[in-house]
């Protein structure tokens, strides 16, 4: 995210600057607000927004925005229409008269010198450019609307397609691999029928994890096998495979490493995550906090930054307030909190909410910015998929 101080008042000021930046400088500087309100590249969402805020200067360069002439068009006098040329002698006799709403004979009018038709009024052009995160956001024109929603009309229905195919060809794998009768490791229902299922059963039962992942994989579909490997020797809800990691770890009979996932758990596996530790277990309750969002989910890492070090119960932010009287943290503000708690229960909106009104670099702006631990700090996306 832009730092503030690097924003200015020319730019503010100035037609070139992308509509992006300026609303990045109205979020984040406050006291530039009346020059990007007077700026002509300013678009009509982000004006809608400085006018929401109440503020006297900014409104003010919002009425003589709105007070500035707006350019006309005079439409010239359109020349008379020549008279009708008629043929013929006087001693002709008189052609019969046309059908009601037909030209005379012979009649052939002038066009007119100059026109321009009837109600042209120009149009003053649209700004536009993205709204930064931490400002409203864009609303773009009807032909980006229509084309995005042309885009994902056509994603919609080429996912919910594909869905189908992929539902009935599973659907006809399953039932062909049902029919097959493959010797050995495939066969057998319950214990008892296979000899090498029933060894991963018994090293199951002894709570050797990964034996119980084996056993799940290799079993037939909906056999007792698979399910007594699935729940980690009936200790646990359905684990899909992953009782080495869900079970607290394993190890290998080859090499004795450990066989849980490749992403950093516990000290010593990330080296940015130990520093972050380090600086927890130091006192350093920013630090984490940092570790607490940082980290992956259920890991060591987030347990100890949750927790301060280890020295509260976990579920609240470690890092107190700070001293420039604007709310920091969890329990500074009654309305940020309660967008907290709504965005922890998994209200995406308020997380958006709480990012977007929270001050820049409060644990409030980082709890909405990381939808409440379920991505990464600085991540471009809203939490929200409806945004």
């Amino acid at each position: 995210m832009t730092e503030p101080e690097n924003f200015t008042a020319q730019q503010a000021a100035d037609p070139s600057t992308p509509g992006q930046v300026l609303a990045d400088i109205a979020a984040l500087r406050p006291e530039l607000r009346a020059a990007v309100a007077s700026n002509p590249s300013a678009y009509p969402g982000l004006l809608e927004w400085l006018g929401s805020l109440g503020e006297p200067t900014v409104d003010a360069a919002l009425a003589a925005r709105a007070g500035a002439e707006q350019p006309t068009v005079v439409l010239p006098t359109l020349p008379p229409v020549a008279a009708p040329q008629w043929q013929g002698q006087a001693t002709t006799p008189a052609a019969p008269a046309p059908a009601y709403g037909a030209p005379a004979p012979g009649f052939e009018p002038q066009a007119p010198a100059y026109g321009a038709p009837a109600g042209y009024a120009p149009q003053p052009g649209q700004p536009y450019g993205l709204a930064p995160a931490g400002a409203p956001p864009k609303k773009g024109g009807n032909k980006v609307l229509v084309i995005v929603l042309s885009i994902l009309g056509v994603l919609i229905l080429l996912g919910v397609g594909a869905f189908f195919a992929i539902k009935a060809l599973i659907g006809n794998v399953t039932d062909q691999l049902e029919d097959i009768d493959v010797p050995g490791i495939t066969e057998g229902d319950a214990y008892g029928d296979n000899a090498e299922l029933d060894a991963l059963w018994d090293a199951c039962e002894t709570e050797d994890w990964a034996a119980c992942d084996d056993l799940y994989f290799a079993a037939p579909i909906g056999s007792e096998y698979e399910a007594f490997g699935e729940t980690c020797g009936n200790r646990t809800e359905a684990s899909g495979g992953s009782c080495v990691t869900d079970m607290g770890g394993g190890a290998t009979e080859d090499t004795g490493e450990d066989t849980g996932s490749d992403e950093p758990f516990g000290y010593g596996d990330d080296a940015t995550l130990d520093a972050l530790w380090d600086s927890c277990a130091g006192g350093d309750m920013a630090a984490c906090d940092e570790l607490y969002f940082s980290a992956p989910i259920d890991s060591e890492y987030e347990s100890f930054g949750d927790t301060c070090g280890n020295t509260a119960e976990g579920g609240a932010a470690c890092a107190s307030s700070t001293t420039t009287g604007e709310p920091y943290n969890y329990g500074d503000d009654a309305t940020l909190d309660a967008l907290w708690d709504s965005c922890a229960a998994g209200d995406m909106a308020a997380c958006d909410s709480l990012y977007e009104t929270s001050p820049v670099g409060s644990i409030y702006e980082t709890f909405g910015d990381t939808c409440a631990g379920l991505q990464e700090a600085g991540t471009t996306l809203w939490c929200d998929p409806n945004r």
